[in-house]
């Protein structure tokens, strides 16, 4: 079955590195005739709305200009590739738009922090290796359906401080924080199988226990 969502990652350029993930429906976009995504401070970071027939224009705000930035796109473009958002003028990374998979894989490879631009990695967390290491290892697992919040959809707000990543559910605020300052904090996570989002926290779990 063909999908029809829509996956959005981007930094929240108003409240500090946020990496936001909103997966929204091609269908909600065109039944209310725009969507509008938000972070949790309220920020509105973009809007996708039908442009015509067989378009959508896509709107993005960020702190490297004082307008959004407006992007055109078919439906077939945001089903199934991975779109790099970036301004035109400064080349500034804003994000990026389209199949969750390709996304999320993009990002993997690469780099996880590459949505923090402007701040002085090395300078700002306790330990960028075991930062960089935890964050990989979220990404695996949200990539693998093994990240979740019962009863809720699939979007994940991860919050970056310098010493932990905050893990939380835009809908209900479940969640909590992952410890990741020192060598034992990457060593855990890595023997991780799943996250359970929680009122009280997150429950790691490990072994093959994760449905």
């Amino acid at each position: 079955m063909a999908t029809t969502d829509v996956f959005f990652m981007a930094r929240c350029p108003h409240c500090g590195e946020v990496i936001l993930h909103r997966q929204v429906s091609v269908f909600a976009i065109q039944g209310k005739g725009s969507m509008f995504l938000s972070c949790s401070c309220g920020f509105l970071l973009a809007v996708i709305a039908p442009q015509g027939q067989k378009h959508y224009a896509v709107e993005v705000w960020s702190d490297c200009c004082e307008e959004p930035h407006r992007f055109i796109f078919t439906l077939g473009q945001l089903l199934k590739n991975n779109l790099a958002l970036s301004c035109s003028r400064t080349d500034v990374h804003l994000g990026y738009l389209g199949d969750r998979e390709s996304i999320l894989a993009e990002v993997i490879e690469t780099d996880v922090l590459s949505l923090t631009e402007g701040v002085s990695l090395w300078d700002f967390f306790a330990d960028i290796q075991v930062m960089t290491a935890v964050l990989k290892k979220c990404y695996r697992l949200l990539a693998a359906g093994k990240v979740q919040c019962h009863g809720c959809g699939a979007d994940i707000d991860v919050r970056i401080y310098r010493d932990r990543v905050g893990i939380h559910c835009p809908y209900c605020g479940n969640g909590g924080y992952l410890p990741a300052a020192k060598e034992q904090d990457s060593l855990l996570m890595e023997q991780a199988e799943g996250l359970i989002l929680e009122k009280e926290g997150i429950n790691i779990v490990y072994g093959n226990m994760m449905k």
